[in-house]
């Protein structure tokens, strides 16, 4: 069966997939922002500069999720 005629890989398959795709790329590069971010605020904390409201920040995203 050729494509694109109802039973085939009609173009809204395609449209959904590329979504979901592109959805799951921006996932991929938030989650990575946030990892950056979490090393950097170990990294400070290695160094000594213990801020309090950077531990409150983590604290609150640790109980309620991503912020």
């Amino acid at each position: 069966m050729p494509w694109g005629t109802g039973g085939g890989f009609g173009h809204n398959d395609h449209a959904r997939m590329h979504a979901e795709l592109h959805h799951r790329k921006h996932e991929i590069e938030s989650r990575r922002q946030d990892l950056d971010e979490h090393h950097n605020v170990a990294r400070a904390e290695a160094d000594g500069e213990r801020h309090r409201s950077s531990f409150i920040v983590r604290v609150f995203r640790r109980v309620f999720g991503r912020v």
